[in-house]
Protein backbone atom coordinates (compact mmCIF):
# COMPACT_ATOMS: atom_id res chain seq x y z
CA UNK A 1 0.00 0.00 0.00
CA UNK A 2 1.82 3.14 -0.94
CA UNK A 3 2.55 5.65 1.89
CA UNK A 4 0.39 8.33 0.39
CA UNK A 5 -3.00 6.32 0.92
CA UNK A 6 -1.95 5.03 4.32
CA UNK A 7 -1.79 8.87 5.46
CA UNK A 8 -5.00 9.23 3.72
CA UNK A 9 -6.40 6.85 6.32
CA UNK A 10 -4.62 7.78 9.24
CA UNK A 11 -6.09 11.56 8.53
CA UNK A 12 -9.82 10.03 8.22
CA UNK A 13 -9.39 8.74 11.74
CA UNK A 14 -7.82 11.70 13.15
CA UNK A 15 -10.14 14.27 11.66
CA UNK A 16 -13.19 12.19 12.91
CA UNK A 17 -15.87 12.49 15.78
CA UNK A 18 -14.75 9.43 17.64
CA UNK A 19 -11.40 8.39 16.50
CA UNK A 20 -11.60 5.13 18.08
CA UNK A 21 -15.18 4.26 16.71
CA UNK A 22 -14.03 4.97 12.56
CA UNK A 23 -11.14 3.34 13.08
CA UNK A 24 -12.68 0.14 14.09
CA UNK A 25 -14.97 0.32 11.07
CA UNK A 26 -11.64 0.99 8.64
CA UNK A 27 -10.12 -2.05 9.85
CA UNK A 28 -13.15 -4.14 9.75
CA UNK A 29 -13.79 -2.80 6.50
CA UNK A 30 -10.32 -4.08 5.22
CA UNK A 31 -10.06 -7.22 7.23
CA UNK A 32 -13.41 -8.37 5.45
CA UNK A 33 -11.38 -8.07 2.55
CA UNK A 34 -8.35 -10.47 3.11
CA UNK A 35 -10.15 -14.22 4.17
CA UNK A 36 -8.89 -14.10 7.81
CA UNK A 37 -5.50 -12.18 7.07
CA UNK A 38 -3.33 -14.26 8.69
CA UNK A 39 -4.12 -17.61 6.78
CA UNK A 40 -3.55 -15.86 3.39
CA UNK A 41 0.07 -14.47 1.16
CA UNK A 42 2.36 -12.66 3.96
CA UNK A 43 1.74 -10.10 1.70
CA UNK A 44 -1.86 -9.77 2.62
CA UNK A 45 -1.10 -10.25 6.04
CA UNK A 46 2.24 -7.79 6.84
CA UNK A 47 -0.14 -5.51 4.91
CA UNK A 48 -3.09 -5.55 7.07
CA UNK A 49 -0.83 -5.36 10.23
CA UNK A 50 0.59 -1.97 8.47
CA UNK A 51 -2.55 -0.35 8.01
CA UNK A 52 -3.71 -1.39 11.83
CA UNK A 53 -0.76 -0.38 12.98
CA UNK A 54 -1.06 3.37 11.00
CA UNK A 55 -5.09 3.09 12.84
CA UNK A 56 -3.47 2.47 16.28
CA UNK A 57 -1.14 5.51 15.85
CA UNK A 58 -3.68 7.82 14.44
CA UNK A 59 -6.30 6.94 16.82
CA UNK A 60 -3.91 7.56 19.81
CA UNK A 61 -2.49 10.37 18.11
CA UNK A 62 -5.87 12.00 17.60
CA UNK A 63 -6.69 11.70 21.73
CA UNK A 64 -3.11 12.84 22.91
CA UNK A 65 -2.96 14.17 26.45
CA UNK A 66 -6.69 13.05 27.19
CA UNK A 67 -7.90 10.87 29.60
CA UNK A 68 -8.36 8.36 26.67
CA UNK A 69 -4.98 7.99 25.64
CA UNK A 70 -3.93 7.59 29.26
CA UNK A 71 -6.36 5.09 29.99
CA UNK A 72 -5.09 3.01 26.82
CA UNK A 73 -8.97 3.15 25.54
CA UNK A 74 -7.59 3.94 22.31
CA UNK A 75 -6.16 0.23 21.83
CA UNK A 76 -9.79 -0.90 21.41
CA UNK A 77 -9.40 0.11 17.97
CA UNK A 78 -7.51 -2.61 17.01
CA UNK A 79 -10.34 -5.42 18.25
CA UNK A 80 -12.08 -6.66 15.36
CA UNK A 81 -14.63 -9.31 16.44
CA UNK A 82 -14.43 -11.89 13.65
CA UNK A 83 -10.55 -11.97 14.76
CA UNK A 84 -11.33 -12.22 17.70
CA UNK A 85 -13.74 -15.26 17.20
CA UNK A 86 -11.30 -16.90 14.61
CA UNK A 87 -8.98 -16.81 17.05
CA UNK A 88 -11.10 -18.40 20.06
CA UNK A 89 -11.61 -21.15 17.34
CA UNK A 90 -7.40 -22.09 16.95
CA UNK A 91 -7.24 -21.67 20.24
CA UNK A 92 -9.54 -24.03 20.91
CA UNK A 93 -8.31 -26.92 18.82
CA UNK A 94 -4.49 -26.19 19.95
CA UNK A 95 -5.33 -26.62 23.36
CA UNK A 96 -7.30 -29.82 21.87
CA UNK A 97 -3.97 -31.06 20.43
CA UNK A 98 -1.89 -29.88 23.01
CA UNK A 99 0.88 -30.92 25.71
CA UNK A 100 -1.75 -31.57 27.99
CA UNK A 101 -3.76 -34.09 25.63
CA UNK A 102 -1.01 -35.82 25.14
CA UNK A 103 0.37 -36.38 28.10
CA UNK A 104 -2.87 -37.81 28.68
CA UNK A 105 -2.88 -40.38 26.21
CA UNK A 106 0.94 -41.65 26.45
CA UNK A 107 1.00 -41.26 30.47
CA UNK A 108 -2.52 -41.35 31.96
CA UNK A 109 -1.38 -42.83 35.17
CA UNK A 110 0.27 -38.96 35.70
CA UNK A 111 -3.02 -36.90 35.71
CA UNK A 112 -2.74 -36.73 39.14
CA UNK A 113 0.60 -35.39 39.57
CA UNK A 114 1.96 -31.87 40.62
CA UNK A 115 3.84 -31.93 37.29
CA UNK A 116 0.84 -32.84 34.94
CA UNK A 117 -1.46 -30.30 36.86
CA UNK A 118 1.27 -27.32 36.71
CA UNK A 119 1.94 -28.16 32.73
CA UNK A 120 -1.65 -28.34 32.37
CA UNK A 121 -2.15 -24.72 33.83
CA UNK A 122 0.88 -23.02 31.93
CA UNK A 123 -0.75 -24.58 28.80
CA UNK A 124 -4.06 -22.93 29.40
CA UNK A 125 -2.49 -19.55 30.52
CA UNK A 126 -0.14 -19.61 27.61
CA UNK A 127 -1.91 -20.85 24.76
CA UNK A 128 -5.18 -18.10 24.87
CA UNK A 129 -6.91 -16.80 22.05
CA UNK A 130 -3.89 -13.53 22.01
CA UNK A 131 -1.52 -16.34 20.72
CA UNK A 132 -3.61 -16.08 17.40
CA UNK A 133 -4.55 -12.71 16.62
CA UNK A 134 -3.06 -10.86 14.41
CA UNK A 135 -1.13 -8.42 16.50
CA UNK A 136 -1.72 -7.72 20.05
CA UNK A 137 -0.67 -4.46 22.40
CA UNK A 138 0.20 -3.01 25.81
CA UNK A 139 0.71 0.20 27.10
CA UNK A 140 1.58 1.01 30.79
CA UNK A 141 2.41 5.18 30.82
CA UNK A 142 5.29 6.22 32.76
CA UNK A 143 6.80 2.62 31.51
CA UNK A 144 6.60 1.50 27.75
CA UNK A 145 5.07 0.13 25.17
CA UNK A 146 4.37 -3.48 23.45
CA UNK A 147 3.50 -4.76 20.20
CA UNK A 148 3.83 -8.23 18.82
CA UNK A 149 2.63 -9.45 15.24
CA UNK A 150 2.55 -13.32 15.01
CA UNK A 151 3.31 -14.55 11.64
CA UNK A 152 0.86 -16.41 9.13
CA UNK A 153 -0.22 -20.08 9.69
CA UNK A 154 1.03 -20.21 13.56
CA UNK A 155 0.54 -19.38 17.04
CA UNK A 156 2.69 -16.31 18.05
CA UNK A 157 5.59 -17.90 19.82
CA UNK A 158 7.09 -14.82 21.33
CA UNK A 159 5.38 -13.26 25.24
CA UNK A 160 6.47 -10.03 26.86
CA UNK A 161 5.78 -8.40 29.76
CA UNK A 162 5.73 -4.59 31.27
CA UNK A 163 5.66 -3.88 34.82
CA UNK A 164 6.29 -1.33 37.21
CA UNK A 165 7.00 -3.01 40.51
CA UNK A 166 7.41 0.17 43.31
CA UNK A 167 9.36 2.48 40.61
CA UNK A 168 11.29 -0.55 39.37
CA UNK A 169 10.71 -0.87 35.38
CA UNK A 170 10.55 -4.27 33.89
CA UNK A 171 10.65 -5.42 30.42
CA UNK A 172 10.58 -8.70 29.84
CA UNK A 173 11.15 -10.50 26.41
CA UNK A 174 10.81 -14.14 25.17
CA UNK A 175 11.27 -15.81 21.71
CA UNK A 176 10.10 -19.33 21.95
CA UNK A 177 12.54 -21.16 19.73
CA UNK A 178 10.43 -22.32 16.29
CA UNK A 179 12.30 -25.86 16.06
CA UNK A 180 10.43 -26.74 19.71
CA UNK A 181 6.93 -27.85 19.55
CA UNK A 182 5.75 -26.77 22.52
CA UNK A 183 7.94 -23.01 22.15
CA UNK A 184 5.33 -21.15 23.06
CA UNK A 185 4.73 -22.68 26.32
CA UNK A 186 8.50 -22.16 26.55
CA UNK A 187 8.53 -18.28 26.16
CA UNK A 188 5.83 -18.10 28.18
CA UNK A 189 7.06 -19.63 31.18
CA UNK A 190 10.51 -18.09 30.96
CA UNK A 191 8.46 -14.42 30.84
CA UNK A 192 6.37 -15.64 33.49
CA UNK A 193 9.18 -16.51 35.81
CA UNK A 194 11.00 -14.26 35.36
CA UNK A 195 8.43 -11.44 36.07
CA UNK A 196 7.98 -13.14 39.72
CA UNK A 197 11.49 -12.82 40.11
CA UNK A 198 12.12 -8.84 39.10
CA UNK A 199 9.79 -8.26 41.90
CA UNK A 200 12.60 -9.16 44.22
CA UNK A 201 15.65 -8.16 41.96
CA UNK A 202 17.03 -10.64 39.04
CA UNK A 203 20.53 -12.11 38.52
CA UNK A 204 22.47 -14.61 36.35
CA UNK A 205 21.48 -17.01 39.05
CA UNK A 206 18.15 -16.35 38.92
CA UNK A 207 17.82 -17.01 34.98
CA UNK A 208 19.80 -20.46 35.19
CA UNK A 209 17.22 -21.20 37.92
CA UNK A 210 14.39 -20.23 35.36
CA UNK A 211 15.90 -22.76 32.83
CA UNK A 212 16.18 -25.27 35.10
CA UNK A 213 12.60 -25.07 35.81
CA UNK A 214 11.74 -24.82 32.03
CA UNK A 215 13.79 -27.55 31.41
CA UNK A 216 12.41 -30.07 34.05
CA UNK A 217 8.96 -28.85 32.71
CA UNK A 218 9.16 -29.20 29.26
CA UNK A 219 12.31 -30.89 28.07
CA UNK A 220 11.99 -33.91 30.66
CA UNK A 221 11.71 -37.44 28.94
CA UNK A 222 8.27 -37.58 29.20
CA UNK A 223 7.58 -34.36 27.20
CA UNK A 224 10.05 -34.78 24.90
CA UNK A 225 8.34 -38.42 24.06
CA UNK A 226 4.10 -36.11 23.88
CA UNK A 227 6.19 -33.98 21.71
CA UNK A 228 7.44 -36.54 19.47
CA UNK A 229 10.97 -35.21 19.51
CA UNK A 230 14.41 -36.51 19.91
CA UNK A 231 15.30 -32.70 20.70
CA UNK A 232 14.48 -29.87 23.01
CA UNK A 233 10.37 -29.76 22.95
CA UNK A 234 10.82 -26.64 25.34
CA UNK A 235 12.97 -23.52 24.58
CA UNK A 236 13.51 -19.92 24.67
CA UNK A 237 15.49 -16.75 24.39
CA UNK A 238 15.04 -14.46 27.11
CA UNK A 239 15.89 -10.36 27.69
CA UNK A 240 15.31 -9.18 31.43
CA UNK A 241 15.57 -5.47 31.50
CA UNK A 242 15.42 -3.71 35.05
CA UNK A 243 15.20 0.49 35.09
CA UNK A 244 15.61 1.54 38.38
CA UNK A 245 17.44 4.77 40.67
CA UNK A 246 19.31 5.64 37.61
CA UNK A 247 20.91 2.63 36.01
CA UNK A 248 19.70 -0.09 33.71
CA UNK A 249 20.65 -3.63 34.00
CA UNK A 250 19.94 -6.18 31.51
CA UNK A 251 20.50 -9.95 31.58
CA UNK A 252 20.26 -11.93 27.92
CA UNK A 253 20.17 -15.19 26.63
CA UNK A 254 19.43 -16.11 23.06
CA UNK A 255 19.37 -14.31 19.79
CA UNK A 256 16.56 -11.60 20.85
CA UNK A 257 18.68 -7.87 21.05
CA UNK A 258 18.03 -5.52 23.43
CA UNK A 259 19.34 -1.69 22.69
CA UNK A 260 19.77 1.31 24.61
CA UNK A 261 19.55 4.67 23.40
CA UNK A 262 20.52 8.01 24.95
CA UNK A 263 19.28 11.22 23.69
CA UNK A 264 19.51 14.78 25.43
CA UNK A 265 20.56 18.24 24.13
CA UNK A 266 24.35 17.06 23.46
CA UNK A 267 23.92 13.69 22.69
CA UNK A 268 22.60 10.86 20.55
CA UNK A 269 23.65 7.68 21.17
CA UNK A 270 22.25 3.71 20.47
CA UNK A 271 24.33 0.87 22.21
CA UNK A 272 23.22 -2.95 21.07
CA UNK A 273 23.52 -4.72 24.48
CA UNK A 274 24.98 -7.82 23.04
CA UNK A 275 28.28 -9.41 21.54
CA UNK A 276 26.30 -10.31 18.44
CA UNK A 277 23.36 -11.68 16.55
CA UNK A 278 24.46 -15.08 17.42
CA UNK A 279 22.70 -17.96 19.62
CA UNK A 280 24.84 -18.90 22.24
CA UNK A 281 22.55 -20.46 24.87
CA UNK A 282 18.44 -20.80 25.35
CA UNK A 283 16.20 -20.88 28.39
CA UNK A 284 15.45 -24.72 28.62
CA UNK A 285 17.78 -26.05 27.02
CA UNK A 286 19.09 -30.00 27.75
CA UNK A 287 22.13 -28.73 29.06
CA UNK A 288 21.85 -27.14 31.75
CA UNK A 289 22.25 -23.05 31.85
CA UNK A 290 25.85 -21.75 33.21
CA UNK A 291 25.84 -18.20 34.45
CA UNK A 292 28.80 -17.24 32.54
CA UNK A 293 26.61 -17.89 29.60
CA UNK A 294 24.01 -15.12 30.51
CA UNK A 295 25.20 -11.62 29.05
CA UNK A 296 24.54 -9.26 31.83
CA UNK A 297 25.14 -5.29 31.17
CA UNK A 298 24.64 -2.50 33.50
CA UNK A 299 24.53 0.86 32.22
CA UNK A 300 23.66 4.96 33.13
CA UNK A 301 20.16 4.97 32.95
CA UNK A 302 18.96 5.71 29.07
CA UNK A 303 16.15 3.91 27.22
CA UNK A 304 15.67 0.65 26.57
CA UNK A 305 14.15 -1.01 23.25
CA UNK A 306 14.03 -4.80 23.18
CA UNK A 307 13.65 -7.03 19.82
CA UNK A 308 12.63 -10.45 18.87
CA UNK A 309 14.45 -11.90 15.52
CA UNK A 310 11.76 -10.94 13.96
CA UNK A 311 12.81 -7.19 13.88
CA UNK A 312 16.72 -7.78 13.47
CA UNK A 313 16.53 -10.35 11.12
CA UNK A 314 14.09 -8.39 8.82
CA UNK A 315 16.10 -4.89 9.21
CA UNK A 316 19.63 -5.19 8.44
CA UNK A 317 20.02 -1.72 9.81
CA UNK A 318 17.61 -2.13 12.36
CA UNK A 319 20.11 0.04 14.85
CA UNK A 320 20.10 2.99 12.66
CA UNK A 321 16.06 2.51 12.38
CA UNK A 322 15.83 2.29 16.18
CA UNK A 323 18.27 5.44 16.70
CA UNK A 324 16.72 7.93 14.01
CA UNK A 325 13.30 7.01 15.71
CA UNK A 326 14.50 7.38 19.39
CA UNK A 327 15.99 10.54 18.31
CA UNK A 328 12.97 11.64 16.99
CA UNK A 329 10.81 10.97 19.70
CA UNK A 330 10.02 10.24 23.32
CA UNK A 331 6.74 8.38 23.05
CA UNK A 332 6.88 4.90 23.14
CA UNK A 333 3.87 4.40 21.32
CA UNK A 334 4.90 6.33 18.11
CA UNK A 335 9.02 4.78 18.51
CA UNK A 336 7.12 1.30 18.65
CA UNK A 337 4.45 1.51 15.84
CA UNK A 338 6.97 2.90 13.55
CA UNK A 339 9.55 0.72 13.65
CA UNK A 340 7.04 -2.37 13.66
CA UNK A 341 6.28 -0.61 9.93
CA UNK A 342 9.79 -0.48 8.94
CA UNK A 343 10.10 -4.41 9.63
CA UNK A 344 6.58 -4.81 7.88
CA UNK A 345 7.31 -3.36 4.80
CA UNK A 346 10.49 -5.54 4.39
CA UNK A 347 8.45 -8.67 5.18
CA UNK A 348 6.18 -7.42 2.22
CA UNK A 349 8.81 -7.05 -0.29
CA UNK A 350 10.88 -10.44 0.89
CA UNK A 351 7.31 -12.25 0.61
CA UNK A 352 8.70 -14.20 4.10
CA UNK A 353 7.12 -13.26 7.78
CA UNK A 354 7.95 -14.01 11.40
CA UNK A 355 7.15 -13.43 14.91
CA UNK A 356 7.80 -9.97 15.55
CA UNK A 357 8.02 -8.40 18.48
CA UNK A 358 8.88 -4.37 20.03
CA UNK A 359 8.98 -3.21 23.68
CA UNK A 360 10.02 0.30 23.96
CA UNK A 361 10.55 2.03 27.15
CA UNK A 362 8.65 5.70 27.76
CA UNK A 363 10.79 8.56 27.11
CA UNK A 364 8.97 11.12 29.04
Amino acid sequence: MQMSALRMMAERIRSAPNPIAKGREVLLEEYAKTSGVQETRVSVSAEFELKRSMVVQAAYESLFGGLTAFSGLWLEVADLPPEIISATEASAASMAGGLASALRKISPRSLETADYILRADIEAKAMGRERYLGSIRRHVPGVGYAVSVRKRYHENQDSFALLDNDGRKTFILGDGCGSAKYASLASHLAVREAAAKSCNGIDSRAICEISRLMKSLLNDEVVRAAAGENGDSGISTLIAGLVESGRTRVFKVGDSIPFISYNDAEIDLLEMLANDFLMRGVIGQGNDLQENEVEVYEREEGRLVLTSDGVTNYLADAAVEIARLTSLSTDPVIVGECLLRSVLRNQIAWNHSDDVTILVQDGT
